[in-house]
């Protein structure tokens, strides 16, 4: 390789590590997230686009407010599942956005143990509903929904005891 096509190849890499600067640390694998064939992109709006977990050395539960936006035209729907059960709680977990509107979801996690190694998130659907008709009414195994988004959880552990000295 010439020297000049060596120092336009480090330019590039150095111009690809800039990009990568501004972005939040997420993990570096993060096809879990995307949509599965055929689910439809969602068309609402997350704030922030990932939960954050502050876990404290009391091990008391902990949560996240995350805002949802209606930006369509339509009422929507939505339902929030989680990966575990046991270790996350939704409030609430099914719920109305009117058109234009922004609703608040608080994901809890227990702080019992925090997860090594697990790829957990929070897929939140979302579907075209009209007046009349509840959320359990709108949410039968047989209803698709108009929308899919996936959002990782992450857990940021309490300082150390060491580190608290500092």
């Amino acid at each position: 390789m010439s020297k000049e096509k060596k120092k336009d190849a480090d330019k590039d890499k150095d111009k690809d590590k800039d990009k990568d600067k501004d972005k939040p640390d997420a993990p570096k694998d993060e096809a879990y997230l995307l949509n599965r064939p055929g689910e439809p992109e969602f068309k609402m709006t997350l704030s922030p686009t990932q939960v954050v977990f502050s876990c404290t050395p009391e091990k008391k539960p902990v949560w996240t407010d995350i805002r949802v936006t209606n930006p369509t035209k339509d009422k929507q729907s939505y339902k929030v599942k989680c990966t575990s059960a046991d270790i996350f709680r939704v409030q609430p977990p099914l719920g109305f956005i009117k058109a234009g509107e922004t609703g608040t979801i608080r994901m809890w996690f227990q702080n019992k143990e925090i997860p090594e190694g697990h790829r957990h998130y929070f897929a939140i659907y979302h579907v075209k509903c009209s007046e009349g008709k509840t959320v359990k009414e709108i949410w039968t195994k047989s209803v698709k929904p108009d929308g899919v988004k996936r959002i990782a959880a992450v857990f940021e552990k309490p300082p150390s005891s060491d580190e608290k000295k500092v």
